[in-house]
């Protein structure tokens, strides 16, 4: 919220004291939270059926017959215990699920519900959650809560991925992808939702189901730690807390041995993911650090 000149005044007053600089990134290194992304990520290629959408008007057309007054005495599995041989969670960092419904007693197909981001909740698109098989179990997901058609998804572009029990890699998963509009709508204006589908075949155990590759902040640090940067070229400080109270950190990269000298120096500013789902942007910020 500060005018450009007094945050970059403030930035030259920062890089002034080097032992500042020293402790501030020693202070980044040892820093602490969860990560979400095995090292290894190779592998992800494996043969499946995403490529295939499926024929969604059979579907479309069930999932509207369904009455309002019936699908509201549907089984809630979440939150909640879930029902035999069958349980999710969404209690760690990064995860977002709001609800899940089987669609009738017993039944393999489950509405998933998502909660909106933070400050902006009809923007709800970033799904990350934990569902624990007791025996291996297909299911049919209807996520019932995008405001825009998924269509990545029924074009192939796109798939879930997920981390399978005894695995240390992500993997692409989920076939016969789907997306149409649904019954249900949002604001005064009727704004209809979209339903994305897709099969999901379980393993026994615990498997961990997210909209693309998570990134946490616990990456960011491990990137940083990685990369083994020093006081001589980087400098870090609290911008201040998310709208969840989480840290948001601005790193400076820049030669502060010559900052004074070199008045003309061009500041770049550079920020990604504005939204959770916006995953790829994260990936595109840890080429930038590398570069």
């Amino acid at each position: 919220s500060r005018p450009w000149g007094q945050g970059l005044a403030a930035e030259q007053q920062l890089g002034d004291d080097a032992a500042q600089r020293a402790a501030n990134v020693a202070a980044l290194m040892g820093m602490q939270a969860t990560e979400a992304i095995p090292e290894d990520l190779d592998g992800q290629d494996e043969e499946c059926g995403c490529w295939t959408p499926a024929r969604p008007r059979a579907e479309f057309l069930a999932h509207l017959r369904h009455d309002a007054a019936d699908s509201a005495s549907w089984p809630v599995l979440f939150p909640g215990s879930g029902r035999e041989g069958l349980h999710f969670k969404a209690e760690f960092d990064g995860s977002n699920l709001r609800r899940v419904r089987s669609e009738g007693e017993g039944s393999s197909t489950l509405e998933l519900l998502l909660r909106g981001d933070a400050g902006r909740g009809s923007h709800q698109r970033w799904f990350f959650f934990d569902v624990e098989a007791a025996q291996q179990t297909n299911l049919r997901c209807h996520v019932i809560t995008f405001t825009k058609e998924p269509s990545a998804f029924a074009s192939g572009k796109q798939r879930i991925v997920a981390l399978r029990p005894g695995e240390c890699r992500w993997r692409w998963a989920g076939e016969d992808y789907a997306t149409f509009p649904n019954r249900y709508s949002i604001g005064t204006g009727h704004k209809r939702h979209h339903t994305l589908a897709f099969s999901l075949r379980l393993e026994s155990g615990c498997t961990r189901v997210a909209f693309w590759y998570p990134y946490l902040f616990g990456d960011v640090l491990a990137d940083i730690r990685r990369l083994r940067p020093t006081a001589a070229f980087l400098n870090a400080h609290d911008l201040g807390p998310t709208p969840r109270g989480n840290r948001m950190l601005a790193l400076t990269i820049t030669d502060f041995d010559s900052l004074h000298t070199d008045t003309k120096r061009p500041y770049v500013m550079i920020s990604a993911r504005v939204h959770p789902g916006e995953v790829p942007a994260s990936f595109m910020m840890r080429g930038v650090l590398e570069l």
